[in-house]
């Protein structure tokens, strides 16, 4: 196409009453090495003042704007020179533009504009970036959006590279909301390189840590983290100390490591308090919030979120209210409200859908879907985790995928289908590569129940007691312990059995509640004492059960919820049990 185009600029052809035919020597035509050295030639026969303008343009981008030229660069009307390019086929108008009330124009190719702008000395292009950065602040400095990529773009290359960082930043704040987490990180890494000073710098890190995390990067949260830690050190700034303690504490989190989360969130608190930042004080109420959630303490839990939310509230922060939001909504849900539960967390996406935060909408469905699947829905449970498995792999989270991938998998083992083992499997290896201990052991447990191999469901059970091993994931290692049970007695090992749901019960009467199905712990050991001859402290123990799922359908206003819920096969086996005459004669 570009060779066609030169030979009629040379004169070896030309159009005549509508028929191209050869007007020149064809035999001195030479076929060129290269498109490159075709465009060079091109460009290098065009007027003085037209090539001039043509690679102003190509400073701007492969989209450019007539007013940069006229106003920054070439400082004089250039009408005629760009009439000049669109007839040469260099350059075309378009239909719209994103600076109102100017003309846009694109390259015809990103090649032409690659060689033009190569034909540039060094030292004369950052001085004409600088120019395109200014002219853009000044015409879409304050609104956010694409521009501000262009705008960084401009300042990197020019003699001010450090005024790219506050637009980096916009930029990358902007693709992190819209789930765009790949071109958010790369936006961070940029403006990390060019940070001089230590609040920009750890400002960036905080967010680039927290994009790690849906990404379910950890070798980089670690990185991240360090390097706020070493800051923290060298300006002995509170503020970075305490961030740097509650960005250590998500990662101990996330790794099961509970004691050392609690101590570091501790730490925190106190430290955001003394700072008098009431939304950093809200995200450290959270974080130990989800502690006491997951060692069963919901009032305690409950307590710090609200707390937490108050905070959030003053503070202005969605975000920070819709995150409390769904972590009360799975409070509810675990202890048996789950229409209560379900309405914070349709609360909770509501928000996030509203900001544009697809990995959190996707998270919070999940949670969605686990409410559903506990109160026996189970078709809309594996619809609403399929969804969130879709929002979730469209924003590029690792984790939020991670987490809707256990959620179906779950599912989908309690409905019975075939798919819920490779599943399970995708979500530990997910976990793995995610230093998650928690989903790890979780996806482990999901996946002991659907292997038909005992031999192997009693390895995925040995794993989840290993990875609860000294972490304080005292909810998965109660469940853990009770299907160990199950699978010793199913074996005939009635003494290993017997002390695997022994030491189960135990752990959940010192703890009180577990995160989980703790109605089941109690059914395994009533199974074992049973099977050892203790049928009355086993009926007992039944009762116990039965009355726990009794209550919770109490707590169903919904008719026909509850009688889903009571009709569950799970719930009502339990039920059943726990209402049979106990011996002959006797109610």
């Amino acid at each position: 196409e570009e060779f066609c185009r030169s030979l009629f600029e040379d004169g070896t052809l030309r159009e005549q009453d509508g028929v191209v035919i050869a007007a020149g020597d064809h035999d001195l035509v030479q076929v060129p090495d290269s498109v490159e050295s075709l465009l060079t030639t091109r460009i290098d026969g065009l007027d003085s003042e037209v090539k001039r303008v043509l690679q102003y343009a190509a400073i701007v981008g492969r989209r450019f704007w007539e007013g940069v030229i006229t106003d920054a660069l070439a400082h004089r009307p250039v009408e005629d020179e760009l009439s000049t390019l669109q007839k040469g086929a260099l350059v075309r108008s378009q239909d719209l533009s994103a600076v109102e009330g100017d003309r846009e124009f694109v390259f015809e190719h990103l090649l032409t504009q690659e060689v033009v702008y190569g034909g540039l000395l060094r030292g004369r292009r950052s001085e004409l970036h600088g120019s395109v950065a200014e002219w853009l602040v000044e015409q879409l400095g304050d609104r956010p959006g694409e521009h501000d990529d262009w705008i960084a773009f401009h300042f990197e290359r020019s003699g001010q590279p450090e005024r790219a960082v506050p637009y980096l930043e916009r930029a990358a704040l902007g693709a992190r909301d819209q789930g765009a987490l790949v071109d958010a990180a790369m936006l961070l890494t940029r403006a990390m390189d060019m940070a001089e000073d230590p609040e920009s710098e750890s400002r960036i890190l905080c967010v680039a840590e927290e994009v790690a995390a849906l990404q379910g990067h950890l070798s980089e949260r670690h990185r991240y983290v360090e390097r706020l830690e070493e800051l923290a050190e060298f300006t002995d700034a509170l503020d970075l100390r305490a961030t740097a303690r509650y960005r250590r504490a998500l990662i101990a989190l996330d790794g099961g490591d509970l004691s050392r989360t609690r101590e570091l969130g501790e730490e925190a608190l106190e430290l955001y308090r003394e700072m008098g930042d009431v939304s950093l004080e809200g995200d450290a109420l959270r974080l130990l919030g989800r502690l006491e959630h997951m060692w069963g303490q919901y009032g305690q839990a409950v307590e710090y979120y609200q707390a937490g939310l108050a905070c959030e509230s003053e503070a202005g922060d969605e975000d920070g209210q819709a995150d409390m939001h769904d972590r009360l909504g799975l409070v509810c849900v675990d202890r048996g409200d789950y229409v209560e539960g379900l309405s914070y967390l349709d609360r909770a996406r509501d928000m996030f859908a509203a900001n544009g935060r697809r990995a959190q909408e996707a998270r919070v469905l999940a949670h969605r879907a686990t409410a559903l699947m506990a109160l026996g829905s189970l078709g809309e449970a594996k619809e609403t985790a399929s969804e969130a498995l879709d929002l979730a792999t469209a924003a590029g989270s690792r984790r939020a995928m991670a987490s809707a991938e256990l959620t179906l998998g779950m599912i989908e083992a309690a409905d019975g289908s075939p798919e819920a083992g490779e599943r399970l499997r995708g979500a530990c290896s997910l976990g793995l590569k995610m230093g998650n201990r928690s989903m790890q052991a979780r996806a482990w447990l999901a996946l002991s129940d659907v292997e038909p191999d005992p031999e192997t469901a009693s390895d995925a059970v040995r794993r989840v007691l290993a990875l609860c091993e000294g972490s304080g994931l005292v909810h998965l290692q109660v469940l853990a312990l009770a299907r160990k049970a199950e699978l010793a007695l199913s074996a005939g090992r009635t003494g290993e059995a017997d002390e695997a749901s022994r030491q189960a019960v135990e752990m959940l009467r010192q703890y009180g509640n577990v995160q989980g199905p703790e109605e089941r712990v109690l059914m395994v050991r009533a199974a074992v004492l049973g099977e050892l001859g203790k049928r009355e402290a086993g009926a007992s123990l039944t009762g116990e059960a039965a009355g726990i799922v009794l209550s919770r359908a109490e707590r169903i206003t919904d008719p026909d919820l509850r009688r889903r819920f009571l009709e569950f096969p799970a719930h009502a086996a339990i039920v059943a049990a726990g209402v049979e005459p106990r011996d002959e004669g006797r109610p």
